[in-house]
């Protein structure tokens, strides 16, 4: 199996076989590239859409959360890849929160964040996210103990902390109730309604992303 991963890499990387962790970091940096390119069709498209500037956001999100896995994925040293890595929050901190905005956006739900106030305690949790878990955040030296790893490129054990706790309280609360209005969306929506289909592979392909992820 080693060797014929070693195959792919050599025929896709023309020639040369290059290190685990540096062939992961192209991954993430090919990813990265991806979802700014969406993220900037959409704005192009229509700038002027509440639901394409959301999606924008959305993507540019998930754009700085890979290229910070990319560069410090292949950076030989420790402390300085843990550095790199703590910029991920201004990506993963905030996708949650903006995900769930839009979908809230995309269903035309009944609570919408047309006041300071509601898009501030609706986005307060990503700001704690910055405070906590940015590179000169309180948890910013113990949240990512990395450790060298059989094929060349370090791996992230988060620490079991209270900081830990609050990003896996986070990221369900704001997924799980993007789901589930999605679901209850789906279900109004006809069967014979043109909009059937598409929903329902935009609600299948991002419970696929989520559980791969």
């Amino acid at each position: 199996m080693l060797k014929i991963t070693e195959f792919c890499i050599l025929v896709f990387l023309g020639g040369e076989i290059m290190s685990y962790s540096l062939f992961v970091s192209v991954v993430y940096y090919v990813v990265a590239c991806f979802y700014m390119f969406f993220g900037i069709h959409a704005m192009i498209s229509n700038a002027k859409s509440s639901t394409n500037r959301l999606f924008m956001l959305l993507m540019l999100s998930m754009s700085t959360w890979a290229f910070a896995y990319s560069f410090s994925t292949s950076l030989p040293a420790t402390e300085l890849s843990a550095f790199i890595r703590s910029l991920s929050v201004f990506g993963w901190g905030f996708f949650y929160c903006f995900f769930l905005h839009f979908v809230l956006i995309l269903i035309n739900n009944r609570l919408q964040l047309n006041k300071p106030s509601r898009i501030f305690l609706f986005y307060l949790p990503a700001l704690i996210n910055i405070v906590l878990f940015s590179p000169f955040g309180y948890f910013a030296k113990m949240q990512y103990e990395l450790v060298p790893h059989n094929f060349n490129w370090r791996t992230s054990l988060t620490v079991i902390n209270i900081g830990q706790v609050w990003i896996t309280l986070y990221y369900i609360t704001y997924s799980v109730s993007a789901f589930i209005l999605l679901i209850r969306w789906w279900k109004k929506i006809e069967p014979r309604s043109r909009l059937k289909r598409p929903v329902t592979f935009l609600l299948l392909s991002i419970i696929f992303s989520f559980l791969a992820g």
